[in-house]
C-alpha cells in the first residue's frame, strides 16, 4: 500500500473534472442538472436532458491512470464498514469516467460495468488503498480493456 489517500485532493481532481465534463456535454446541447444531496448518496453527480429523455450519470475523473495504464475499479469502498464501492452500488444510468492527461473518457452503462467485474476480478490485479482509518479495495483495469466495454469513448482536444 502506498501513502494514505487525500479525500479533500480528490475532491479538488473531481471539481476539476466535472467542470470539464459540463463544459463538454452542455456545448453538445445537453441540459445539465446537478443533483441534491439524496441523489449524488446514491451515486448520481448529473442528470441529462436532450430530445425529452432523461439520464442519470455518475461522473470519475482520475489523474492516475495516465502513469500507471490502469482505471481503479472500486470494489469495496471501506472495508471496516463494508460501504461498497462506486462500480457496484452506484445507481446511475451511466458511468463517464475522464481519464486526466490521456483526455479520453469513457461512457459505460452501469449495468454494464457491474457485469464485467467478475470477469475482471479474475483477469486483473485487485489492489488495497490505504485511506485514514480504513482501506478501499479495487481492480486494476487497463485503460485500453475499460474503453472497449465502453458504449462511447470521447477524446478531448
Amino acid at each position: 500500500m502506498s501513502k494514505p489517500y487525500d479525500f479533500r485532493e480528490q475532491l479538488d481532481i473531481g471539481k476539476r473534472g466535472e467542470e470539464k465534463l459540463d463544459s463538454f456535454f452542455s456545448g453538445k446541447g445537453i441540459e445539465i442538472r446537478c443533483v441534491n444531496r439524496s441523489e449524488e448518496r446514491r451515486g448520481i453527480d448529473r442528470v441529462f436532458r436532450k430530445d425529452g429523455g432523461e439520464r442519470t450519470i455518475e461522473y470519475k475523473t482520475d489523474e492516475k491512470t495516465q502513469h500507471t495504464g490502469n482505471v481503479f475499479v472500486e470494489t469495496i469502498s471501506n472495508n471496516k464498514t463494508g460501504a461498497l464501492g462506486w462500480a457496484v452500488k452506484g445507481l446511475a444510468d451511466f458511468v463517464i469516467y475522464y481519464a486526466v492527461g490521456i483526455e479520453e473518457a469513457v461512457i459505460i452503462r452501469s449495468t454494464k460495468l457491474r457485469e464485467k467485474i467478475a470477469e475482471w476480478f479474475f483477469a486483473h490485479p485487485t489492489r488495497a488503498v490505504k485511506n485514514r482509518g480504513y482501506i478501499t479495495y479495487g481492480i486494476l483495469v487497463p485503460w485500453e480493456e475499460f474503453k472497449k466495454a465502453a458504449d462511447t469513448v470521447i477524446k478531448f482536444d
